[in-house]
C-alpha cells in the first residue's frame, strides 16, 4: 500500500514532527536570549566592579600618601617636642608655651609648663596642610 504525499495522515505526521521541532527551536531561542541577557548583566556588573576597584585603589593610594606625609611631618617635628615654642607665652603666668605631641588626639599642643593656662591643640591635619602651603626649600 503506497502512501500518498497529500494524504491527511502524512500531512498530520509531518505537522506533528515539525511542530515538535518548532517548539524545541522556540525553547532554544528563549534560552539563547536569556543567556545573552545574563551575559550583558554580567558585563555591566563587571564594569561596576572594575570602577569600584579603581575607586578603592585611588582611595588607598591617597591614604598611603597622607600617611607618608604625616610620618615625614612627625619626623620633622620630633626634635621640637618638649621645647619652648617661640613667640607663644602663657596668658596666665607669661611662661613660654611647651610644644608637645598628643598621640591620643592625633594632634600637637602648646601647654604651659606650670599647667596654669589654656592648652592650645593643633590637629596633625591642620599642621600638615600648613606644611603643604609652604614654598619648597631652595636647592643649593
Amino acid at each position: 500500500m503506497a502512501i500518498r504525499r497529500d494524504s491527511k495522515l502524512v500531512r498530520g505526521l509531518v505537522d506533528w514532527l515539525l511542530g515538535g521541532i518548532s517548539a524545541r527551536l522556540d525553547f532554544l531561542e528563549q534560552d539563547v536570549q536569556e543567556v545573552r541577557r545574563d551575559s550583558r548583566q554580567q558585563q555591566q556588573n563587571q564594569q561596576v566592579l572594575a570602577q569600584q576597584v579603581v575607586s578603592h585603589q585611588q582611595q588607598l593610594e591617597h591614604q598611603a600618601k597622607e600617611m607618608i606625609a604625616v610620618k615625614k611631618m612627625r619626623m620633622l617635628l620630633a626634635d621640637k617636642l618638649n621645647r619652648e615654642f617661640p613667640g607663644r607665652l602663657c596668658e596666665a603666668c607669661g611662661s613660654p608655651m611647651i610644644f608637645r605631641r598628643q598621640v591620643d588626639q592625633k594632634a600637637y599642643s602648646l601647654t604651659c609648663p606650670n599647667q596654669c593656662g589654656k592648652t592650645l591643640i593643633l590637629p596633625e591635619t591642620m599642621i600638615l596642610n600648613a606644611f603643604r602651603q609652604l614654598p619648597p626649600p631652595p636647592e643649593s
